[in-house]
């Protein structure tokens, strides 16, 4: 359980991808999450799943991709990219 001035364990569940990239739209929102993380242990526990499997996820793909993706790939993977990073803030901050 943790305090009730800090985000909410579903705010900070639906964002935790980002904060694993580090791609949270600011330091207050990254420092939130860490006060969230020392106060709440249920979170941590998701936390360390999820990194651990995210680490697991690329020590695998870097061990067994071994050709270059096609540049016109690599392009659409980071539109898309941006327009669900977006999409996703838009969707945690309103």
């Amino acid at each position: 359980m943790h305090n009730a001035s800090t985000l909410p364990c579903d705010q900070v569940q639906q964002a935790l991808f980002l904060y694993i990239d580090h791609e949270l739209p600011s330091e207050q929102e990254y420092w939130s999450f860490q006060i969230h993380f020392k106060e709440c242990p249920d979170c941590t526990e998701v936390l360390i799943y999820e990194s651990n499997a995210l680490s697991l996820m690329q020590d695998l793909l870097r061990s067994s991709c071994n050709e270059a993706a096609p540049e016109e790939l690599l392009e659409k993977i980071r539109q898309q990219t941006e327009t669900l990073a977006g999409q996703s803030q838009v969707q945690f901050f309103s």
